[in-house]
């Protein structure tokens, strides 16, 4: 069979990769106040990237019930990689909160793509919300 990450079977049903591990692991990310389902979705849709499935990947994120900050930076990101700055700028503006992350993924996604007029003006705008880089 063929295995996702060092022998995690690959499943659509993420929670049957954890078996087992996998109520430790759920234990101890709701000790830490975080959502279990949004960091499997989160683990699942980085392993998705990682293999080029950019369009499964959004198709998870579209389906998260709960989205969180890692998923939503993930995905600007990914759209940044390849090229689509339009996509990452509508899902950050499309953010009700922003950390000094999000806005250094897409201000540097601006400058690797030669805009550096746009970079500015974002780190402008970050400087005025009072986010600190």
């Amino acid at each position: 069979s063929r295995t996702g990450l060092r022998g995690w079977p690959q499943s659509p049903n993420l929670h049957h990769n954890f078996n087992g591990a996998g109520n430790f692991v759920d234990a101890r990310i709701i000790k830490t106040g975080f959502d279990p389902n949004t960091c499997r979705s989160n683990f699942h849709m980085k392993h998705l990237l990682r293999r080029g499935e950019f369009s499964e990947a959004r198709r998870l994120f579209d389906q998260m019930p709960h989205k969180n900050i890692v998923s939503t930076n993930m995905l600007i990101s990914c759209h940044i990689k390849s090229g689509n700055l339009l996509n990452a700028r509508e899902l950050f503006d499309s953010m009700v909160d922003r950390t000094a992350v999000t806005w250094t993924i897409l201000i540097g996604g601006y400058s690797q793509h030669n805009q550096p007029n746009e970079a500015f003006k974002l780190f402008a705008e970050m400087h005025r919300s009072g986010t600190e880089p």
